[in-house]
């Protein structure tokens, strides 16, 4: 029965092509779309023709195959014929190439390498070379175009690569996946940037797969399944963050510190020093200039290198010994009575584990961090101090002293958190509080909190400076910032009690161009207790030791420089 045809009583006249909008003929165009079968107007219809289609299986309404098999759509051919026909074209059309795609990233970053690659590598028709961190990739076996995937993190700020500079701001073949809070390089200024370091692994895959497409890197056709997951064969998704931490949240006016914070990531990724197992860097100033608002911040920033950061108040033993006993309990060393013992299973822990960052805040004593100092490749150790030496535990050069705000950081820092747009008044209130972030802080609060202007806590400064600073406290657990100066010059105090009367005749004079000498050995008409130290060039060289030890006073080239609001 397949080559019979039959004939119609009264041959029907050509049709023309179907218009759109009848039920019918775009019915019948879909199915010879699917079928590859060109639209022919009139004719006759094989019975071949309507077994072909039945068996097809072709989706239709019920009743459509007798409906198809009815009209003469066809000319003067079978169903097969035009079928066999479809197939020997599609046959003869050239294949479509296959793309070639090279991720590269920082090693710090390879394991969002390793699941990029394994994203694309899903797709069909899709060559994914194995991802380099720093050489421009090689072109593709075809001649045809090779795209590039460059993995952005914050480790481009600190190490850079000369693989920017292939590409340069205006590359075409160039997608950038930014996988955390990052600055884009300059050279990586004209690139599309495809964000997926806030999202979890099926959003991820779907953004970067929606963007491919949308920017022709990839064709719709060619993407897997969307259940399809790098971590279902073997490719785990890069964690977001630490599976163990305290890490409180991040300063909300932190401002004006990202130099420094690429600076200490930089001393964490080239520590450059044998003699030390364990990578630290401290961050030095005097009281609320702003040291444990910079760690927090870089601790937050960098969260997803680290799967423990533990963070530690080390101005106490106590509280010291307290803090690491917490870590050792939390990674499931067994309890025990004695805190010495404790804190020595701790140390072999984090030997086993990493990598980890351990932040000790506010340390006072080399020698209470050299008792318990952890150990092991994976480690780092940041620490916060107004101590300004910290040899035999931290190299010299990773010890970076962190500066008062600059002006125009100290104006945003109030006009953002005060809502105050009055530049003018900012620069008055930055100026009589020394820049410095507590104190900036501390009048955003007051400000706040009694609903006054800039300009109105600028007139109150300059009436009573100590007043406010002694008694406005921005809440109860909050302590006036006159307290931060009282505390640390009873810890110089107790060191040396000459220190507090060098620092009262120091804040005396002039702010800035002091020489250290000044109060030194042959300078008459001191005060009758300083006349000793100054007649003893030791007792003297201690007593401003003590000072500089504790931020107190910065010297530089010989000149002394206290504080404005230390004064």
């Amino acid at each position: 029965m397949r080559g019979d045809i039959i004939e119609p009583p009264d041959p029907a006249p050509p049709l023309p092509p179907p218009a759109l909008g009848t039920g019918l003929s775009n019915r019948l165009r879909r199915i010879g779309e699917a079928h590859r079968i060109p639209w022919i107007g009139g004719g006759t219809v094989g019975v071949g023709a309507f077994a072909g289609i039945v068996a097809g299986g072709v989706d239709g309404p019920p009743g459509w195959a007798l409906a198809v098999f009815s009209a003469t759509l066809t000319a003067g051919t079978t169903y097969l014929g035009l079928r066999l026909r479809g197939l020997r074209r599609s046959q003869q059309e050239p294949a479509a190439p296959v793309r070639s795609l090279s991720v590269f990233c920082q090693p710090a970053d390879a394991t969002y390498g390793e699941w990029i690659a394994a994203c694309l590598a899903m797709a069909a028709r899709t060559r994914v070379e194995s991802y380099r961190a720093l050489d421009p990739p090689a072109p593709a076996p075809n001649g045809s175009p090779t795209w590039s995937v460059c993995v952005l993190s914050t480790t481009w700020e600190t190490l850079g690569s000369p693989m920017l500079d292939h590409y340069g701001p205006d590359a075409e073949l160039l997608i950038v996946v930014r996988i955390e809070d990052c600055a884009t390089p300059p050279e990586l200024g004209g690139a599309d940037i495809v964000d997926i370091g806030h999202l979890d692994e099926v959003s991820a895959r779907t953004l970067l797969f929606h963007e491919l497409v949308a920017r022709g890197v990839l064709a719709e056709k060619d993407l897997p399944e969307t259940s399809a997951l790098p971590s279902a064969g073997g490719t785990p998704f890069p964690y977001g963050g630490p599976a163990i931490t305290n890490l409180g949240p991040p300063a909300p006016t932190f401002v004006g510190r990202d130099a420094l914070v690429r600076a200490l990531r930089a001393q964490f990724l080239h520590p450059g020093d044998e003699d030390h197992d364990v990578s630290a860097v401290a961050v030095v100033g005097m009281g609320g200039v702003g040291k444990s608002s910079l760690a927090v911040n870089h601790a937050h920033r960098y969260r997803r290198h680290y799967d423990i950061i533990w963070w530690i108040t080390a101005d106490r033993p106590t509280s010291l010994r307290a803090g690491l006993a917490r870590l050792a309990l939390k990674l499931g060393v067994p309890e025990l009575a004695d805190a010495d013992l404790l804190i020595a299973e701790l140390r072999r822990a984090l030997r086993e584990r990493g990598p980890w960052l351990l932040i000790f805040d506010n340390a006072d004593s080399v020698e209470d961090l050299r008792r318990h100092w952890p150990s092991g490749d994976g480690g780092h150790v940041l620490i916060t101090s107004r101590l300004a030496d910290w040899s035999g535990l931290v190299p010299g050069r990773a010890v970076l002293r962190v500066p008062p705000l600059s002006g125009d950081h100290a104006v945003r820092l109030l006009c953002d958190g005060t809502g105050d747009d009055d530049p003018e008044a900012a620069r008055t209130v930055a100026r009589l509080l020394g820049r410095l972030p507590l104190a900036l802080t501390h009048a955003v609060a007051y400000v706040r909190q009694a609903a006054t202007s800039l300009a109105v806590y600028g007139r109150l400064l300059e009436d009573s400076l100590e007043d406010v600073l002694t008694r406005f406290q921005p809440s109860d657990s909050v302590q006036p910032v006159a307290m931060t100066w009282n505390l640390t010059l009873r810890r110089a105090a107790e060191r040396d009690p000459l220190t507090l009367d060098l620092m009262r005749l120091w804040a005396m004079l002039a702010p800035e161009g002091l020489s250290r000498d000044l109060a030194g050995e042959g300078v008459p008409d001191l005060p009758g207790h300083l006349t000793p130290v100054a007649q003893d060039a030791v007792a003297y060289d201690l007593a401003v030791q003590h000072l500089h030890r504790y931020s107190l006073i910065r010297i530089e080239a010989g000149a002394a420089e206290v504080h404005r609001l230390v004064r």
